[in-house]
């Protein structure tokens, strides 16, 4: 798998390209600047086959519209993330348009998103938002707000749940083997192995 990062807006999303040997691939949470996700995508000449959102906040989803208008392709996100999203459209109006039937792929804990060869596996990891999931491909785990380099997401927005939160990283991250490397949602990446010891488990 290979994995190119773009950081995208003035929070400096992450936003993950990642593909296949065959050029088959997924953007994960791309947040703003969708002019340079796409010349990105179109010079490398990738297949994309499928959008990953591990949450809706404005910072993770502001080029989702014209991603999903340039490439025609499945959005996948959990379905209590799409509740979330959806009742929040009056709020998003603002930063990025109400996106108009927008359709979703609702997945749970454990569906399974095929990438070309690549498989992701779904972790709900509610908390930060009502419907937060990690997309993990072997030894690699995509976190986007919940878990990052010493530290985690904030829990004082709407929807947010510290005690969820927490629980959802002691449960669906650290339990994954020591060698895990996290791509957060903003700033470097990381081990399961340095947050276990960063939470003191």
């Amino acid at each position: 798998m290979t994995i190119d990062t773009i950081q995208v807006g003035m929070l400096e999303t992450n936003c993950y390209i990642i593909s296949d040997e065959e050029r088959n691939a997924a953007i994960i949470d791309p947040g703003a600047e969708p002019g340079r996700i796409i010349e990105f995508i179109e010079n490398r000449k990738l297949d994309v086959r499928v959008i990953l959102l591990t949450h809706t906040h404005n910072d993770h989803v502001g080029a989702l519209q014209a991603m999903r208008e340039r490439f025609q392709v499945p959005v996948v996100i959990s379905e209590p993330e799409a509740r979330f999203y959806n009742v929040r459209a009056d709020e998003m109006e603002p930063f990025q348009g109400r996106i108009q039937g927008q359709k979703f792929l609702a997945i749970k804990h454990g569906d399974q998103i095929p990438v070309g060869r690549l498989t992701l596996t779904a972790l709900f990891t509610p908390g930060h938002t009502p419907g937060g999931t990690c997309y993990r491909n072997g030894g690699v785990v995509f976190t986007g707000d919940t878990l990052f380099q010493d530290g985690v997401g904030r829990t004082d927005f709407p929807g947010g749940n510290t005690a969820q939160l927490m629980e959802s990283i002691r449960v669906n991250l650290l339990s994954l083997p020591d060698h895990t490397r996290i791509y957060p949602g903003h700033g470097p990446s990381s081990t399961i192995g340095i947050e276990r010891d960063y939470f003191g488990s």
